[in-house]
């Protein structure tokens, strides 16, 4: 029998077997990582918080230091920015919520199958997120700056309005979202008021209907800064949130914000151009294009079929082919369509912005071998349209107006309205646009700084994607639409309407400082006697 081993007694002895040496080590090693496990809800005052975006769940960070030795030698791994969020954090449950928040911010008292109010939904998150973030002193870039949204047409944007005004605030919310701008919506002029009164220094911007501008700037006691009310709105924060190209700020035509740049038309125009992108739907477009592709593969095939059969018909085809009959030979002998983009039936009234004769439709159509569909929502005694000519689809759902654009092999201006957003959706989609010139220089017409057209910053662009023709130009129409058709294009976004040249124009507007620019002026106005003057 072997002689048993004796235990070691000293730290010498004990040293010298590296086996048990190791064992230790490991031991350690294992006490340290377990304590300092960034999964683990143990925390110290002194930690700070790694929380979700939207403020609604938050982890234990590791803390600074723990108290105890193991957790000492740990943290200057987390000095060092040595940092891991597990893959599945446990939930922070042993620290008292904030109960600032728990008052603001309550769990949702409504049902699970009620739908929520989209714009107070969105204003809820986010200032419980920027309040979050003020409280542990972690706002991200741009978060603690306040954009307060005042014109209905963000609220109407949100519950699916499909109107132009609605497409550029769509595309603002948007940009202010990526650029990490904390927005509130505000429908009314009071709740607008109310939200700068709680943080004023954060709000950077209040974004208006024009009326409201006006209408704040005139309540000098209840709404505008000034000497009645000195925590009322600073005039040069309130911006006109304008789609159409005149100006009626008090400051400046600066403070106006416009969705096209208006000075590309006249020099003169100094509104602020934003600007808008139909990027947002660049995905829908895409789906659309593709759909569209498979179906002209189909309907080409088809139509390679019905020769096949009319041949066989005639008795000089080939009687083994196998020939198109029926649903597929009708949807391939369909004649391809132009959409008239006029929403009003007044748009086909006479008039000097009338860009065609409705009396002249019948012969376009049968000339350039296509048909006509519109979504006029109305009427006017003025105005008849053959429904044989005009195929006529009334209002329509935003779905499917955008199926109806992307199916046609040309969009038509009829002459109004201006300045809309659906020849761009057009473009995006792949269907060029035919843009009627309605007054030019007749010793020089072809000099296009002198056209008025219907879209005006769409008269700078060409062949295949805009046709521009002089109105009542039969001739011409018939020759674009034709060409058109024969020269198909995929989607087309102008650079300045890209989503990135909207955010950095709108990142450059809401860092600009207003208040010098805004101070300059009213010293100028002060020194030439002439106002309107304001407080700052």
């Amino acid at each position: 029998m072997a002689p048993q081993q004796r235990i070691p007694t000293t730290l010498r002895q004990v040293l010298s077997n590296r086996r048990i040496v190791l064992v230790l080590v490991f031991s350690f090693a294992v006490v340290v990582i377990f304590l300092g496990s960034p999964t683990r809800s143990f925390y110290s005052d002194d930690g700070d918080d790694i929380c979700a975006t939207d403020g609604t769940e938050c982890w234990a960070a590791p803390p600074k230091s723990f108290g105890n030795f193991a957790a000492g030698l740990a943290s200057p791994y987390w000095r060092l920015g040595i940092r891991s969020q597990p893959k599945s954090p446990k939930i922070l449950s042993s620290k008292p919520q904030s109960p600032l928040r728990q008052a603001v911010f309550p769990p949702s008292r409504r049902p699970a199958n009620q739908k929520a109010s989209s714009w107070l939904e969105q204003n809820n998150r986010n200032l419980k997120a920027l309040f979050r973030c003020i409280e542990y002193n972690n706002c991200k870039e741009n978060q603690s700056k306040v954009v307060i949204l005042n014109s209905y047409q963000f609220v109407s944007a949100l519950d699916g309005a499909t109107n132009d005004e609605a497409i550029w605030a769509t595309s603002i919310t948007l940009g202010l979202k990526n650029l990490g701008y904390t927005y509130l919506f505000a429908k009314e002029l009071d709740r607008a008021i109310q939200f700068y009164q709680l943080f004023p220094d954060l709000v950077v911007a209040i974004l208006m209907e024009q009326d409201n501008v006006i209408s704040c700037f005139n309540d000098k006691v209840g709404c505008v800064k000034s000497k009645e009310n000195l925590d009322g709105l600073p005039i040069w924060k309130l911006f006109s949130f304008y789609w159409w190209a005149d100006s009626s700020h008090p400051i400046s035509p600066r403070w106006t914000l416009s969705p096209h740049n208006y000075t590309m038309e006249n020099a003169s125009n100094k509104n602020h151009y934003l600007g808008y992108s139909v990027e947002p739907a660049r995905a829908g477009c895409a789906l659309v294009r593709a759909a569209r592709k498979k179906e002209a593969q189909a309907k080409a095939k088809a139509v390679k079929g019905v020769k096949v059969a009319k041949e066989v018909e005639k008795g000089t085809g080939d009687a083994d082919a196998k020939p198109v009959e029926g649903k597929e030979r009708a949807e391939a002998e369909l004649v391809p369509y132009a959409y008239l983009m006029a929403k009003h039936a007044h748009h086909f009234a006479p008039g000097g912005l009338r860009g065609w004769d409705p009396a002249t439709f019948e012969q376009v159509a049968k000339e350039a071998g296509i048909t006509f569909v519109a979504g006029v929502v109305d009427s006017d005694e003025r105005v008849t349209i053959s429904p044989n000519v005009v195929e006529n689809r009334g209002a329509m759902e935003r779905k499917v107006f955008v199926e109806t654009l992307a199916e046609a092999s040309v969009a038509i201006g009829m002459g109004q309205p201006f300045a809309s957003a659906t020849p761009y959706e057009a473009l995006c989609l792949g269907v060029p646009f035919i843009n009627p010139i309605w007054n030019w220089d007749r010793t020089n017409p072809s000099d296009r700084a002198k056209w008025e057209v219907q879209h005006g910053l769409l008269k700078f662009l060409d062949p295949p994607y805009v046709y521009n023709v002089f109105k009542d130009d039969t001739a011409g129409l018939i020759k674009a639409i034709k060409a058109a058709v024969a020269n198909p294009i995929d989607h087309h976004v102008p650079e300045a309407m890209s989503m990135r040249s909207v955010e950095v124009r709108l990142d450059k507007m809401l860092q600009t400082n207003w208040y010098i620019e805004a101070l300059e002026l009213l010293a100028e106005r002060f020194e030439e006697g002439k106002g309107p003057f304001w407080r700052m």
